[in-house]
């Protein structure tokens, strides 16, 4: 199979990521899935360990996946803060009288 289009490529793409993402997901399931067979009470807080440490590692994947979101996100980290002076002087005109209103 050929991928000649760049439809074909972006939608293999998508596909790959949501694999990766879904595995995730299914690797932070699988203590709690133990537990519900076996009511092994370790599995139980293995379970709640697992999962959340899933949905975190998911959360960073989704960076590291994503090209436009992992530049995003490392502009917003490594961005140089650039320094710029202001002028310390005062602007007076000629003659004051004149901006004044009657």
């Amino acid at each position: 199979m050929v991928l000649n289009t760049t439809n074909d490529k972006r939608d293999l793409e998508v596909f790959r990521n949501i694999v990766i993402l879904l595995a995730i997901y299914i690797t932070g399931g699988i203590p709690t899935l133990i537990f519900i067979i076996f009511e092994i009470p370790l599995f139980y807080l293995a379970g709640i360990v697992t999962f959340t440490l899933a949905v975190s590692i998911e959360k960073i994947c989704t960076i590291a996946l994503d090209h436009e979101l992992r530049q995003v996100v490392s502009n917003k980290i490594f961005k140089n803060n650039l320094v710029t002076t202001f002028d310390n002087t005062i602007t007076r005109t000629k003659n004051p009288e004149t901006l004044r209103r009657p």
